[in-house]
């Protein structure tokens, strides 16, 4: 946490309004904090149900605008997929980007954020990773790694062809993975969310009495 404390100082201390930009900061690296730890589930969450395209460039009640969280979401995720061979989250990132850009349009709003404003996005987000804030702030905490995401997709498989009957429970299962299972399932079925609720909710259950169980 303190590497994080002191990349946040050495970013603001040249700039006018430093306080305002310090808070634009930590809430981009709250942000991709979270997409480091959740994996994709935090960024669908974000992105799909949570930012509001109508109001997307408008820094409202301290908040920095919805469009940048979201650029900042994706770049994160767009790096975790190049430190893998397999590119696993490929799809994601393309279903991700394609869905906040047609509800941008729609909302009759810019596609893309000004040149300003990405510039200063990229920058922090290059030095973020070359410097290692993430990685190295967070200390004991483990990022989402690849062997999670393609257990998530086997749960999420099971919830797409409504067979969470036949999920075997692993000690290595985690809350996590059953939620990036659950966001994975609802992009490809919109609309069965509730659906998908239910089922994303019984294999947690499963799994928890499997683990008393084996207590």
């Amino acid at each position: 946490v303190d590497k994080i404390h002191e990349f946040i100082k050495d970013i603001t201390q040249n700039y006018n309004g430093k306080n305002a930009i310090k808070k634009c900061l930590e809430e981009i690296l709250s942000d991709i904090i979270a997409t480091y730890l959740m994996g994709p589930a935090y960024a669908c969450a974000a992105i799909l149900m949570h930012f509001n395209p109508v109001s997307a460039y408008e820094e409202k009640e301290g908040h920095i605008a919805h469009a940048k969280r979201a650029y900042a979401i994706i770049h994160m995720l767009n790096w975790m997929n190049d430190q893998h061979y397999e590119k696993p989250y490929s799809n994601i990132i393309e279903k991700l980007t394609l869905e906040w850009t047609s509800a941008l349009k729609q909302a009759k709003q810019p596609e893309d954020m000004n040149e300003n404003d990405r510039t200063l996005l990229d920058m922090w987000m290059t030095e973020i990773s070359n410097k290692g804030v993430i990685r190295k702030g967070l200390g004991i905490y483990s990022p989402f790694t690849l062997k999670s995401w393609w257990r998530s997709q086997e749960i999420s498989e099971l919830i797409d062809n409504e067979k969470i009957e036949n999920y075997k429970p692993q000690a290595t299962d985690n809350l996590i993975q059953v939620l990036n299972a659950a966001l994975f399932s609802c992009i490809h079925n919109p609309d069965k969310l509730e659906r998908i609720e239910e089922y994303a909710h019984h294999v947690w259950d499963n799994w928890n009495n499997w683990k008393e169980k084996t207590k």
